[in-house]
């Protein structure tokens, strides 16, 4: 009976030792895992009653010995650093053996500077020459030549009526020259008031169909703004178009030089007012079928007399 319990118990033994070499086995061979004993503390090593062994116990352990052996050979290397192989040794008052990890390699963390950031101003052409733009020059805009306008008698003085409506705008662009086509010698002041009845009477007219009006003696009488759009009985457009009509009939009557230098004045503010080039002064008749403003003063526009003579006084402008 002593016998067969022995027996049992060595069966017991040995396989508990297999299993546990198994596991020291894999154990070890984890890169960074060894195997030792715990030993105690003091230097003095306390004598250790060994453990019977019964028959067969040496064969067993020296297998488990050779198989540990075996897997530590066979560990992966980490780091070019193989994990030193430890074998089973028994601690003491414990049969079986401890497991502590052993060359356990940590990473190595090496701090960098952090970047120093230097402030600096926003990007300028000259880090970029590439996106420098290219600037065209662009040519000053002429100034006209400041001409200080003509003596002109208001609407109030020669007995103007307010208008009988709202007038339409524009932008003066052309000087046109007309005639009222009646003879006329005097009193200005009463031709104009019957002008701008049958203007606004007749034709249904906000005012005065003219811009400014000019007698036999060079006077110069204001009509409706400028900055108005003027009024006709033919058919063109006078948008645009500053209207100055010379009182009397010039398909009969002879053009005063008093009128002339009137004329001549006056459009010489004109285009220096409102940038108007003097090439763009014309006749009525240039835009509708009339012999307005007749034969003997269409001559001194068809000749280019009134042309060269505003443009001599207006040196600077086309």
């Amino acid at each position: 009976m002593l016998r067969s319990r022995k027996a049992q118990a060595a069966i017991l033994g040995v396989c508990l030792a297999v299993v546990a070499a198994a596991e020291i086995a894999v154990m070890a061979a984890k890169p960074g895992w060894g195997v030792t004993f715990l030993a105690p503390s003091s230097s003095v090593t306390p004598p250790v009653t060994p453990s019977p062994v019964l028959p067969g116990d040496l064969a067993q352990t020296a297998g488990a010995q050779h198989l540990m052996a075996e897997a530590a050979a066979s560990a992966q290397p980490v780091n070019n650093i193989i994990p030193t192989p430890a074998f089973p040794v028994a601690s003491p008052g414990s049969p079986f053996p401890s497991l502590v990890p052993t060359n356990i390699l940590l990473p190595t963390i090496t701090w960098l500077p952090f970047p120093t950031i230097t402030p600096t101003l926003w990007p300028t052409a000259a880090m970029y020459p590439f996106a420098t733009p290219t600037q065209t020059p662009v040519p000053p805009t002429p100034t006209p030549t400041p001409i200080p306008p003509p003596p002109i008698i208001s609407r109030a003085e020669w007995g103007a009526e307010a208008p009988a409506g709202s007038y339409r705008f524009h932008e003066p662009t052309r000087i046109m020259l007309h005639h009222d086509g009646v003879v006329f010698e005097d009193n200005a002041a009463e031709r104009l008031r019957a002008i701008q009845r049958y203007a606004v009477r007749s034709h249904g007219w906000v005012d005065i169909p003219y811009h400014y009006l000019i007698d036999r003696v060079g006077n110069i009488y204001e009509g409706r703004p400028p900055l108005a759009v003027g009024d006709t009985a033919t058919a063109y457009d006078p948008t645009g178009h500053v209207l100055i009509t010379v009182l009397g009939d010039y398909n009969v009557q002879e053009v005063d030089a008093r009128q002339l230098e009137a004329i001549i004045t006056l459009a010489t503010w004109l285009s220096a007012s409102y940038g108007i080039p003097p090439q763009n002064i014309a006749g009525h008749r240039d835009y509708a079928v009339t012999s307005c403003p007749g034969a003997h003063l269409y001559a001194y526009l068809s000749s280019g007399y009134i042309i060269e003579a505003v443009a001599q006084r207006l040196p600077e402008m086309p």
